[in-house]
C-alpha cells in the first residue's frame, strides 16, 4: 500500500505519511494498544481542529496543541542528549546493524497535527541507535531497559494530557464516547481551554498498562565496566 491508495476512515480530507521506522520497540509500541490510544488521542485534537478551521476556538486549540509538541520535543531532545552520553560514538558500530522493515501509516486531516509524526522520526532515529549498542552488547541491559521505559512513559503523557484536556466532551465526566460538539459547546461556556493541571484526568482506561512508576535511571554506565570497546571513544 501507498500513500496514494491509503483507506482514509474519517470524514475529513487528510494526507498519509508512511513512516519507515527502524526501532523495532518504538514500532511495536505504536501498533500495540498504547499507541493505539496515542493516535485515537491525537485524533480527537485533529477533529476538533477541522470544526473550528474557522472559528476563533481553533487558535486556542492550535496553541495548546503546539505547546504541548514543544513540550514533548524538548523532553524528546533532553532523553536524546541523556543517551548520547550513554553509547557509543563510534558510527561504524551503528552501521552494522540492519533495520528491519517496518512501515507505519500516520494519517493527520489537520495541518498542527503533523508534528506528531516529526516527533515519532526523532525518537525513531535516537532509539534504534540504543538497539543497536545493545545488540552489539555496548550497553548493559539494565541501561536499555530503563531508556525503552523513559521513551514509553513521555510517550504515554502526551496520551493522558490529550484524553485529559477533551474529557470534557464526555457526557459523564470520564466515561461514554467523545463528543466534539459536546467538548466545543462546553468550552466555549467557559470561555477557555484547560490544562491537564486544572482538571481531574480519568483516563485513560485502567485496561492499559502503564511503564513502571520507578524506572532505571539514564545515566552512562561506570568506567570500569566494558560497555565501550576498544578503540572506540568514549
Amino acid at each position: 500500500m501507498n500513500s496514494s491508495t491509503y483507506q482514509n476512515r474519517t470524514s475529513s480530507a487528510g494526507i498519509n505519511v508512511p513512516l519507515t521506522l527502524k526501532s523495532v520497540q518504538l514500532y511495536q509500541y505504536l501498533i500495540a494498544k498504547p499507541g493505539e490510544q496515542l493516535i485515537a488521542a491525537n485524533a480527537r485534537l485533529s477533529l476538533l481542529l477541522n470544526m473550528t478551521a474557522t472559528d476563533p476556538l481553533y487558535e486556542q486549540i492550535e496553541h495548546w496543541y503546539n505547546e504541548l509538541m514543544l513540550d514533548v520535543n524538548d523532553q524528546a531532545l533532553t532523553i536524546s542528549d541523556c543517551i548520547y552520553e550513554v553509547i557509543p560514538t563510534d558510527p561504524s558500530i551503528i552501521s552494522q546493524v540492519i533495520p528491519p522493515k517496518q512501515r507505519y501509516d500516520f494519517f493527520y486531516t489537520a495541518q498542527p497535527i503533523k508534528k506528531l509524526a516529526e516527533i515519532i522520526q526523532l525518537i525513531d532515529e535516537v532509539l534504534f541507535k540504543v538497539e543497536a549498542c545493545y545488540l552489539t552488547n555496548q550497553i548493559e541491559r539494565e541501561v536499555f531497559v530503563g531508556i525503552i521505559n523513559e521513551v514509553k512513559a513521555m510517550l504515554s503523557n502526551i496520551r493522558i494530557k490529550m484524553f485529559s484536556m477533551t474529557s470534557i466532551g464526555k457526557r459523564t465526566e470520564g466515561e461514554g464516547a467523545f463528543e466534539a460538539k459536546l467538548f466545543l459547546r462546553r468550552i466555549r461556556e467557559q470561555n477557555q481551554i484547560q490544562s491537564d493541571d486544572d482538571q481531574t484526568n480519568n483516563e485513560p482506561e485502567p485496561t492499559v498498562p502503564e511503564p513502571p512508576k520507578e524506572q532505571p535511571e539514564v545515566t552512562p554506565p561506570k568506567k570500569n565496566k566494558k560497555t565501550v570497546k576498544a578503540g572506540t571513544e568514549e
